[in-house]
């Protein structure tokens, strides 16, 4: 994105949509960060988001169009949490699970933050509608290949491309 915030910030104040994914929701804090909230919602944030390997028993809000046909299912990913979402409008939690320490099998960087939420309940896909009619989708897995042969993993994507484009998801996904 460097240099390119403006030509970014245009495109979705006339309502085109935008979904990030793993490492494309690491920004620097600041401008950068401040640009991803508005047009996503939310950002990792270095030394204050985390970025641990997990398993992860994925909860839905079964009530977002972006869950339509996915019960939930356990992938173990580079989950980042303790995302640095924005203060203003709402944003929609919808891909959640609880880290706890005898589910994470490696950190790479670790923050009294990302301590303080282990055990409870941590976003990984959100989802935003803007002010200007467009939308924006944050998910932070997608690290490991081996996740995309799952039905429900890849399911949810696909589901959040389909939403982020103003389309409508199938009520089976």
């Amino acid at each position: 994105m460097n240099g390119h915030e403006e030509t970014m910030d245009a495109m979705t104040a006339r309502g085109v949509g935008l979904m990030c994914m793993h490492y494309g929701v690491d920004v620097p804090a600041g401008e950068q960060g401040q640009y991803f909230q508005k047009w996503i919602g939310g950002y990792y944030e270095n030394g204050f988001s985390v970025n641990p390997h997990w398993t992860a028993e994925v909860k839905l809000d079964e009530n977002h169009p972006i869950s339509s046909g996915v019960p939930g299912f356990t992938a173990h990913d580079e989950w980042y949490y303790n995302m640095r979402f924005a203060d203003s409008g709402p944003v929609g939690h919808i891909l959640t699970a609880i880290p706890t320490p005898d589910k994470i099998d490696r950190y790479l960087s670790w923050t009294a933050e990302g301590k303080a939420g282990l055990g409870k309940r941590q976003t990984m896909l959100w989802a935003v509608e803007r002010e200007d009619g467009g939308r924006g989708v944050g998910f932070t897995g997608g690290h490991y290949h081996r996740n995309w042969a799952l039905d429900d993993f890849r399911k949810v994507v696909l589901n959040a491309v389909v939403w982020v484009a103003g389309g409508n998801v199938p009520e089976g996904g």
